[in-house]
């Protein structure tokens, strides 16, 4: 985990080609600088979503358990920040977080990835006859 000020430079360039693209939001705004933050959290926890809902879908598990597992991956990652300099927990932060994890559990269960393609709950992949198929 970095500290703030050494993860808004990471960012840095992302505001800057965000701000040529969209000039309302200028890099040197704050709000450009957060939105573009936000976001990246909300996709990286909604690709988190689909692993998840993807996993547990192959062990015929139930959905709503990957998003209880993304929240507790939210609230682990805020907790951790309570101990980097310059950085601190937010309940925003864990609801965006939950927000995509739900998004992105959503798109891969509704099959929007999957689209003309056999469900992952309905594929019965048996390990003791997989070598005859290849």
């Amino acid at each position: 985990m970095t500290p703030g000020n050494v993860s808004g430079e990471m960012s840095g360039w992302v505001s800057k080609l965000i701000g040529k693209l969209l000039p309302f939001l200028s890099p040197e705004s704050e709000y450009g600088h957060w939105l573009v933050r936000k976001i990246a959290h909300f996709s990286e926890f909604a690709m988190l979503g689909m692993c998840l809902t993807w996993r547990l879908g192959m062990l015929e598990k139930k959905k709503i358990l990957a998003l209880v597992y993304g929240f507790g991956v939210a609230c682990m990652d805020e907790l951790i920040q309570r101990f980097v300099p310059d950085r601190g927990p937010s309940l925003r932060d864990v609801a965006i977080d939950t927000c995509g994890v739900a998004a992105g559990s959503r798109v891969l269960g509704e099959d929007v990835v999957l689209q003309g393609k056999p469900s992952y709950a309905n594929y019965n992949y048996d390990a003791s006859t997989a070598w005859l198929k290849t």
